[in-house]
């Protein structure tokens, strides 16, 4: 399935936070792909406050218009805890995708991604909560009564008659063409790459599995890039380099697992990067859209694009990590005396502050995710935000950032003081 082609309009083309940076610019102009019609609509939602209690949960709701789209997406935010955390961003996407869509149809704003219906009569608040049920369900048919009655709320917020019903029918119909576009994406591929290891080959971490993780996502088809390869970064530095001293011994000292020049703020730094973007970003999102006061399609565009940055930004960075193999810090450092460099000494004990992720190192999926999300809000509201997060991971300890690019750079350092990544990442390669 191919779904970039010549009529295809640029739509979410994905930012790293850098703004120098090629993949950047191309995030900027698929941001333009739902670019304004020439026609200004001017359309007045409910302002009714509720108060919404399902999955066990009581949810402090917004003005009901703009609150379908983060209703929805708090009742998935458990239920994708319990996906490979790697699936997230896929999972939000097509949701987030769906109920943009449906919401488009009816406000007729912006250039639709794939669904070219226009039902201005529907409601629109129906069709976001009814296509966001319906992405879920499929992913977690054994959820369906706790599903079921968050839809049976949501739809409780919209009056009853034609126009409700026409919205669900238009939620169900754009959430199964969403579903369709996705299903042969290549994420269901079987790939096994052989690892022989080597100097400077990746090969399995202390703890965990045999084979690396995700080999198939260099193959999937990226919902905006024109193939996973498009951005692949240049290699990493050669072993005999200043540059792999330089980083191999920072990262020997730094993100060990007992360093003594890792400072209790960098530890702190490192725990509070560990949760997968794929989650903390929602937060992120909610906050700006909150503060901007966003109306219900362009909240539903904000979370889109956000999550649909992120996803390609998955793929493109494994593609990259399986065609360099390269190996992490704690394989470089128990087999230094193998890499050519007299520079660079073994400690066949060393390990890092927490688990390896079960990939190749270069580059770091962590960062160039996080780094694409907050390049896609960036594009949305501008890169200066302020916004405060409390990791899972960090609890009581919550961190306030005045620019999106604050947070990715953040980002950056955690990986290095988790000892997952060298420095080298940061130097403008990805």
């Amino acid at each position: 399935m191919n779904l970039m082609t010549s009529a295809t309009p640029k739509l979410f083309r994905i930012p790293l936070w850098s703004a120098r940076s090629s993949f950047c610019k191309e995030w900027k102009g698929f941001l333009g792909m739902l670019s304004e019609t020439g026609i200004n609509k001017t359309i007045n939602h409910m302002k009714t406050k509720l108060n919404i209690l399902t999955v066990g949960v009581l949810l402090a709701a917004a003005t009901a218009c703009a609150d379908v789209i983060t209703y929805w997406n708090d009742i998935a935010l458990p239920l994708l805890r319990t996906a490979p955390k790697i699936t997230a961003n896929r999972q939000f996407a097509i949701m987030h995708v769906a109920q943009f869509e449906a919401v488009n149809a009816v406000v007729g704003k912006y250039t639709p991604y794939v669904v070219n219906v226009a039902a201005p009569a529907a409601s629109a608040e129906a069709a976001a909560a009814q296509s966001a049920h319906d992405i879920l369900l499929r992913y977690y048919p054994t959820n369906q009564t706790a599903l079921d009655a968050a839809l049976t709320t949501s739809l409780a917020a919209v009056a009853d008659g034609t126009a409700k019903n026409d919205g669900v029918t238009l939620g169900a119909s754009v959430a199964t063409q969403v579903w369709n576009l996705r299903a042969s994406d290549g994420t269901s591929l079987t790939v096994s790459n052989a690892f022989p290891g080597g100097p400077g080959l990746w090969l399995p971490t202390p703890g965990g599995p045999a084979t690396p993780v995700n080999q198939q996502f260099p193959y999937v088809t990226p919902w905006v890039l024109h193939g996973a390869s498009q951005f692949r970064p240049s290699p990493p530095p050669a072993l005999t380099s200043a540059q792999w001293t330089a980083d191999f011994n920072e990262i020997k000292s730094l993100g060990a697992t007992n360093s003594a020049t890792r400072t209790p703020e960098q530890t702190d730094t490192a725990l509070f990067i560990i949760d997968t973007p794929g989650y903390t970003m929602n937060s992120v999102a909610k906050q700006a859209v909150a503060a901007k006061s966003t109306s219900l399609v362009d909240t539903a565009r904000a979370f889109a694009l956000m999550h649909m940055a992120g996803d390609d930004a998955t793929y493109a960075v494994f593609d990259a990590k399986y065609a360099y193999n390269f190996w992490r810090p704690v394989t470089a450092i128990r087999a230094a005396d193998t890499d050519g460099n007299a520079a660079t000494a073994p400690d066949v004990d060393w390990l890092p502050l927490r688990p390896t992720p079960p990939h190749p190192e270069y580059p770091c999926a962590h960062c160039t995710v996080t780094g694409a999300m907050c390049g896609a809000l960036a594009a949305i509201f501008g890169d200066d935000f302020t916004f405060t997060l409390e990791a899972i991971s960090l609890p009581g300890k919550p961190r306030t950032f005045h620019k999106f690019s604050e947070y990715a750079a953040l980002t950056l350092e955690g990986r290095l003081y988790a000892g997952f990544h060298y420095r080298f990442f940061v130097s403008g390669r990805f």
